[in-house]
């Protein structure tokens, strides 16, 4: 089939008019966001990076099993006053799911004098790399 010259040529602009809105303030930035910011010219973009809410359980009865295969707590149920970490993957799952938001796992922390030394060393670490810490524990 024969084109008659200038067909199917969009003039400059057309798909982006004049004083539009090309994003709304506090969109998430993507790969598609910052190729139509370059698309639309923007020199300039305001940006805040997202707030990183570290979390750390506590507790010696806590069984941390990462695998989701329960098998970790299949094998440790017999043991006495055990019972499975789930304060800490609930919040994670849960801050992931902010707008603005980034979680960071920081474990488990028993609560003897080992746990303690391991919990200063631990939050003196996640203090540069969160902007908030967020302890889950109970009283055993």
């Amino acid at each position: 089939a024969q084109l008659a010259p200038q067909t199917w040529i969009r003039p400059a602009g057309c798909d982006i008019p004049a004083h539009s809105t090309v994003l709304e303030r506090g969109h998430v930035m993507d790969a598609v966001a910052w190729g139509l910011l370059r698309q639309a010219a923007c020199r300039t973009v305001h940006v805040q990076k997202l707030l990183r809410v570290g979390i750390v359980s506590t507790g010696n009865e806590l069984i941390r099993d990462d695998t989701g295969s329960h098998t970790l707590w299949t094998l440790e149920q017999g043991r006495k006053g055990c019972i499975p970490d789930v304060n800490r993957p609930v919040l994670l799952s849960l801050i992931n799911g902010w707008e603005g938001c980034q979680a960071v796992d920081l474990g488990v922390c028993r609560d003897d004098d080992d746990g303690r030394a391991q919990a200063v060393t631990l939050l003196r670490r996640a203090r540069h790399e969160c902007d908030v810490i967020l302890t889950t524990g109970g009283i055993s």
